[in-house]
């Protein structure tokens, strides 16, 4: 196809200068696919799933001036995931493909469902680039070249169900309901009653599904997310020291992606193989590691958002799909433990960004820039009073908050179980004892002043958050079963309140 993009009005010498750069784009997408298939082939029972699912996905980008042999390299990457059940990367494989076989029927009949691409390219991890027209004419041109088999209406339609199917085994509803709408639109089209009424009653169970997932305790997870990164320069020079994010099912434990990857890396070089796994979560010097054995650093991260993407970001699907920014925090003292008392604990905070985004293709992506944040331990507390403030007023500015949301935000402040809450933060750093710190030489009066300007405005967060759960309560009968604990929040409102008035900060 590569004389079909040089323009006949090409001077001669820009002619050339087009073929070449288009035969070594050729040769480089061929060599691509020839080491990723011979990897298949001949390593396929080594091969961990994330290598797999990594071949396949390299051997599609590479067949980008080929789409029919890119639609059957992405078809087997949604088998992989099938069967590892990894719905919501197949559910992505599928809207890849639906946008292909779109870009092909551009030129027929259909024109009017061009707009089925506008409305679900947004769902992949990266902009869809559409094909280009000059090669689509010249690959239907091709004598061998069969429509019907692989770009037509009726294979639209089933992989557009087969990707509904595919988000909805992955309690991606919201998602699906998008994909369900372009089946409405077809089927509606060409009148077709039946799959109109399958149709609806599909998507009204996706809206049920949504409904039940926003009610306490309703199990539904999206997913959990690891740094890892392998060194071992002797057995893996491939990916030594390379960092990546994966992004396991649901609640997987750090020990259950320990002991999987320990198996993929025995799998691969064999039994006799040593493997540890590095307990530190800071950089490692790979110059002080044993070039035979293969060492694993394992790191739980969480999904970062900024402020003003906290506060578009207001559901538990919202924030956890388009996700590309991870981090995670190490605790530290300047004495050298890891933990200490309130004055004395520091934090280093690792943000990292990935290519694309989660849900991908993909379970495993590399990542790219990353950045390294340490606060003081009075720097530590702003950080957390600001937080939870940030994440009441995003809630509050909803015309219809989240119950639910709101009072777990409460409980998070008002009557904290697992860390010190604001009322021990306050008393720490703005008490009679708070004159000087081993992490501050003393804590200054700027920084009190900011602090105190925190909690002030956490209050206030939490006194408008606990007059509109009361309103939400009372205003319907189905939620005055909530009453009793909202009582308890309102106590321990009032106590914390209490404690921030005798410490000037109210």
């Amino acid at each position: 196809h590569i004389s079909q993009e040089i323009p006949s009005d090409f001077p001669d010498c820009k002619k050339s200068a087009k073929f070449l750069e288009r035969l070594l784009e050729v040769i480089s997408n061929q060599q691509r696919v020839i080491l990723n298939v011979i990897q298949l082939d001949h390593q396929y029972s080594k091969l961990s799933r994330e290598d797999i699912a990594e071949s396949y996905y390299e051997i599609s980008l590479a067949y980008q001036l080929t789409p029919d042999l890119r639609l059957s390299t992405l078809m087997s990457l949604i088998s992989e995931h099938k069967q590892q059940q990894n719905y919501a990367e197949a559910g992505m494989c599928f809207i890849e493909c639906i946008l292909i076989i779109l870009d092909f029927m551009s030129d027929s009949d259909h024109k009017d469902f061009m707009k089925i691409g506008k409305h679900i390219s947004p769902l992949l991890p990266t902009k869809w680039i559409p094909l280009n027209r000059d090669l689509v004419r010249s690959v239907k041109s091709d004598n061998s070249y069969e429509e019907g088999k692989l770009f037509s209406l009726s294979i639209l339609i089933q992989r557009l169900k087969e990707g509904f199917a595919a988000f909805v085994n992955a309690e991606l509803f919201e998602t699906s309901i998008v994909i369900g709408k372009q089946l409405l639109l077809i089927a509606e089209q060409f009148n077709l009653y039946t799959d109109l009424t399958v149709f609806h009653q599909q998507m009204s169970e996706s809206y049920k599904n949504i409904s039940k997932s926003e009610e306490p305790g309703s199990g539904r997870f999206f997913g959990t997310y690891y740094r890892v990164t392998f060194y071992c320069k002797n057995h893996l020079s491939n990916i030594h020291g390379k960092p990546y994010i994966y992004k396991e099912s649901k609640l997987t434990r750090l020990g259950e992606l320990s002991e999987r990857l320990r198996k993929d890396v025995e799998k691969q070089l064999g039994e006799g193989i040593v493997v540890k796994q590095l307990t530190q979560s800071g950089s490692i010097n790979d110059d002080e590691l044993d070039p035979n054995i293969v060492y694993i650093q394992i790191t739980f991260v969480t999904p970062h958002f900024t402020l003003d993407e906290i506060k578009s970001r207001m559901s538990e699907y919202s924030r956890n799909t388009n996700v590309s920014t991870f981090a995670f925090e190490t605790p530290f003292t300047l004495t050298g433990e890891a933990y200490g008392s309130l004055k004395e604990q520091c934090k280093r905070v690792t943000r990292m960004w990935v290519e694309d985004s989660f849900p991908s293709l993909r379970k495993r992506l590399p990542i790219g820039p990353y950045e390294i944040t340490e606060l003081t331990p009075t720097q530590n507390a702003c950080s957390v009073i600001k937080t939870q403030t940030d994440r009441l007023r995003a809630q509050l500015s909803l015309f219809f908050p989240n119950l639910n949301e709101l009072q777990m935000l409460l409980q998070g402040v008002v009557k904290p179980t697992v860390n010190e809450g604001p009322t021990a933060i306050a008393k720490a750093f703005l008490g009679a004892s708070a004159t000087s710190s081993p992490g501050e030489k003393k804590v200054q009066e700027q920084n009190r002043q900011e602090l105190a300007r925190n909690l002030a405005n956490l209050a206030n967060a939490c006194n408008e958050a606990i007059a509109r759960s009361e309103t939400l309560i009372r205003s319907n009968n189905t939620k005055l079963a909530m009453l009793p604990f909202h009582e308890e929040l309102k106590k321990g409102y009032i106590e914390m309140e209490q404690n921030f008035r005798d410490l000037g900060v109210m």
